[in-house]
């Protein structure tokens, strides 16, 4: 389940699974980076990256998807 955790003029901040979302329009679609938030959890190879999702919410589902493939390793 995501949680809005703070908005701003650049983006938003979300929390998923122990992991802080940041998501910002970029020209392309929209710009994720996904950061742990605790010492424990895996740290992605790409931290940040742009989804080409026309749709917020797309991107903000592929952004869990690579959350959840993470966790399941």
């Amino acid at each position: 389940m995501l949680a809005f955790v703070l908005g701003s003029r650049s983006g938003e901040r979300l929390s998923y699974r122990g992991y802080d979302l940041e998501i910002s329009k970029d020209p392309l679609g929209w710009r994720l980076g996904i950061h742990p938030s605790r010492p424990d959890l895996p740290i992605l190879a790409t931290s940040n990256f742009t989804v080409p999702c026309p749709n917020k919410d797309d991107a903000l589902s592929a952004g869990c998807r690579r959350i959840d493939i993470i966790l399941s390793v």
